[in-house]
């Protein structure tokens, strides 16, 4: 009778153990699922984030080179931002120089423009700019930049 209790026993911890690792593996299993489609959620964000960001053709400002233009439009504030580097390749340091950054579309017409400046710039250095204008002007195809004159 001893013996039979034994193998009743024995049966029983064989069960419990397959069925601890049968939810262990279906826990598991669950976590990898969860753990794939949040990766490709990010990817997917990722992807839209690298979308709203357009390069524009390099330009130039005053006889300096003008490159590294940049469109992004910033979805939850509906504007749009433009961001460019500007090299003093002149033999001239410029110095609080008003100018116009116009945006132009496919077909020539200006989407948008706005008034910016340069601080300082000297021969040989590199200004960063960034401007930022109301709505969504990603139809943009060019910028030109034009010095402004106090007349």
């Amino acid at each position: 009778m001893e013996k039979k209790t034994r193998k009743v026993r024995k049966g029983k911890k064989m069960l419990g153990i397959i069925l601890i690792a049968i939810i262990a593996i279906i826990i598991l299993v669950v976590a990898i699922v969860l753990i794939v489609r949040n990766v490709n959620n990010n990817e997917e964000t990722t992807g839209e984030e690298q979308q709203s960001v357009i390069p524009l053709p390099d330009t130039t400002y005053s006889d300096m080179e003008v490159s590294n233009i940049y469109m992004e439009y910033l979805d939850d504030q509906d504007q749009t931002m433009v961001s460019m580097s500007i090299l003093n390749t002149t033999q001239t340091a410029v110095e609080n120089e008003s100018l116009n950054a116009i945006l132009v579309g496919a077909d020539g017409e200006v989407l948008g423009q706005m008034q910016t400046w340069i601080q300082s710039l000297g021969v040989g250095e590199q200004y960063d700019i960034s401007v930022i204008l109301n709505g969504n002007l990603t139809g943009t195809q060019s910028i030109q930049l034009q010095k402004v004159t106090n007349e």
